[in-house]
């Protein structure tokens, strides 16, 4: 019988962080996956990137909702360091503000997906869908051995 390595074993729970410091965000952003996304996994919220970055660090999750403008740290230091700890994670970033080509560009090369606020939940359900169904199949797979 093959072993389950230890990145499937990581992938087995659909798990979900959004870090954001704005309460009804993560109030409102958790409601809508489940119910228009229709997530049936674990949602964790945060509110700045230090409990992010701890986050990550203890448990791997699928997607990382994060928000550019946090209150200790630049959210774009905080994808760079959850890409460092845990690169399968796909990471959506989130903003309400104009931001430089620059800053569009380091998007680019480390998220999965930008979000303007205030956001459509249409653009986020394919995403979280896609993601859903990699894990499963994961699933599927190692449930198999």
């Amino acid at each position: 019988m093959s072993k389950v390595s230890k990145n499937q074993r990581r992938c087995l729970n659909n798990k979900i962080l959004i870090v954001d410091d704005d309460k009804s965000i993560l109030e409102t952003m958790s409601k809508a996956l489940r119910k228009v996304c229709n997530f049936r996994g674990e949602i964790k919220t945060v509110k700045n990137g230090e409990d992010a970055v701890e986050e990550i660090s203890n448990c791997f999750y699928n997607i990382c909702f994060l928000d550019i403008k946090l209150p200790d740290l630049n959210g774009l230091d905080v994808m760079k360091r959850i890409k460092e700890i845990s690169p399968e994670t796909r990471i959506a970033i989130m903003t309400g503000s104009v931001i430089s080509d620059d800053m569009k560009r380091t998007i680019e090369e480390g998220a999965s997906l930008f979000i303007e606020k205030p956001f459509d939940i249409s653009r986020i359900k394919p995403f979280v869908k896609q993601v859903s169904e990699r894990t499963l199949s994961v699933q599927r797979v190692t449930k198999q051995f």
